[in-house]
C-alpha cells in the first residue's frame, strides 16, 4: 500500500498553459494518466477509482488576469478502502479508521461537539509522541516531504473515542447505524499538526491561522499515525526550499512592537484590542509561476472587541504582519 502511495506521486502528468483544446486534450491526459496507473494497480491490489483532468485557478495576477494551471487530478482507491487523492499542490491519504474518528474527534473551536481538548497532549500506549513523530518525519521524508521539528498533538485514545463518538447522518441528525462496532487498542493513534520549516522557524500557510489556547487548524500538514503506520496524512502546498545564499538580519520583537505600536497611534480606537501571540515566521511571496520567496516577518495575533449600539461587546480574532526585515507592515 505505501509502495503504491509512492509510485503514484511519481505519474503526476502536469499539463502546459491551456491552449483551447477542450475535451480532446481532456480524454488524452486522462487516457495517459490511466494507462501508467493501471499497470501499477494491478501488481498491487489496487483499483483505480477515478481518473480526472482539472482546470483549476491557482493564483490571480494583481493585473485581474487569472493564472490557470492545469494539471491531473489522481483518485486511487485500495482494497482495504483506503483512498489516495493527488494533486501538484495537495496529497491526501485516508483510511477507513479516519471515518470513525472524524464521528468522534471534533478540532475547531466554537462548534457545539468540540471536544479537542479532551485529546490534548495524551500520550499513547504503542508509543511516546516524539518517538511516532520521527516515525513520520522519516517516513515523509522518504516521499521527498520534508517537516520541521515543531508539533502540537492530540492522542485519540479507542476509550474516548468510543465515548465521544455521535455520527451524524445524511439528514443532519444522530445515526446510531453509523457507528463503529467495536473499538480497541489497534485504533489508538496520534494526531499530529505540524508544517515545513527553514531554520527552524515555521513557513506561513495560508490557511485558518492560530487558535489561541488551543491548536492551529490551519496546519499545512496533519498526520494521524497509528501502531501500524499511517491512518490519515494531509498536506497542503509542500515547498521544495532552494538556498540562494542571501543573509537578512531580522529586527528584533522590541522593535517588532514599536512598529505595531506605530500602527494604532495614527487610529482613533474606540475599542481595545488585545494582543497575546507573537511569532517569526517565514511568508511565501509569489515572484513568478510557481516560484516563492520566504520572506521573515513577525506576526501579531489578538482579539479585536467591539461595542454595539445596545451595549453589546463582541471581539473578533485578528493578525497583523510586518517584515522583519524592514518593520513595514505587510497586508495580505
Amino acid at each position: 500500500k505505501e509502495w503504491s502511495c509512492k509510485s503514484a506521486l511519481l505519474f503526476m502528468i502536469k499539463d502546459e498553459k491551456g491552449n483551447g483544446e477542450g475535451m480532446a486534450k481532456k480524454d488524452t491526459y486522462e487516457a495517459r494518466a490511466e494507462a501508467l496507473l493501471e499497470p501499477i494497480a494491478a501488481e498491487n491490489g489496487c483499483e483505480i477509482y477515478d481518473v480526472e483532468y482539472v482546470k483549476e485557478v491557482m493564483e490571480e495576477e494583481e493585473d485581474g488576469n487569472e493564472d490557470m494551471d492545469s494539471f491531473i487530478n489522481q483518485m486511487i482507491y485500495f482494497q482495504d478502502g483506503s483512498s489516495l487523492n493527488i494533486n501538484p499542490t495537495y496529497l491526501s491519504f485516508v483510511t477507513p479508521l479516519t471515518y470513525y474518528i472524524d464521528h468522534a474527534f471534533w478540532e475547531e473551536e466554537g462548534v457545539d461537539f468540540y471536544n479537542a481538548n479532551v485529546y490534548k497532549n495524551r500520550e499513547l500506549s504503542f508509543a511516546k509522541p516524539d518517538e511516532a513523530y520521527a516515525e513520520i518525519k522519516n517516513r515523509l521524508e522518504q516521499w521527498g516531504i520534508e517537516i520541521g521539528e515543531q508539533y502540537e498533538y492530540f492522542g485519540l485514545n479507542h476509550r474516548i473515542l468510543e465515548q465521544e463518538e455521535y455520527p451524524i447522518g445524511d439528514e443532519g441528525i444522530y445515526d446510531a447505524s453509523l457507528k463503529k462496532e467495536v473499538w480497541n487498542e489497534e485504533d489508538d493513534c496520534y494526531y499530529f499538526y505540524c508544517g515545513q520549516e527553514l531554520q527552524r522557524i515555521p513557513i506561513y500557510y495560508y490557511g485558518y491561522g492560530m487558535l489561541r489556547g488551543n491548536h492551529n487548524i490551519g496546519s499545512a500538514i496533519k498526520v494521524k499515525y497509528g501502531k501500524k503506520g499511517f491512518v490519515e496524512v494531509v498536506i497542503n502546498r509542500p515547498y521544495i526550499i532552494q538556498d540562494t545564499g542571501e543573509t537578512v538580519y531580522a529586527i528584533s520583537p522590541e522593535e517588532a512592537v514599536d512598529c505595531l505600536v506605530q500602527k494604532f497611534d495614527n487610529i482613533i480606537l474606540t475599542d481595545p484590542v488585545v494582543i497575546d501571540e507573537i511569532s517569526l515566521q517565514m511568508l511565501p511571496q509569489r515572484v513568478a509561476q510557481g516560484i516563492y520567496e520566504l520572506t521573515p516577518v513577525w506576526i501579531f495575533e489578538g482579539d479585536v472587541y467591539m461595542t454595539f449600539d445596545d451595549g453589546t461587546q463582541d471581539s473578533v480574532r485578528d493578525k497583523y504582519m510586518f517584515d522583519a526585515v524592514t518593520g513595514k507592515e505587510i497586508i495580505l
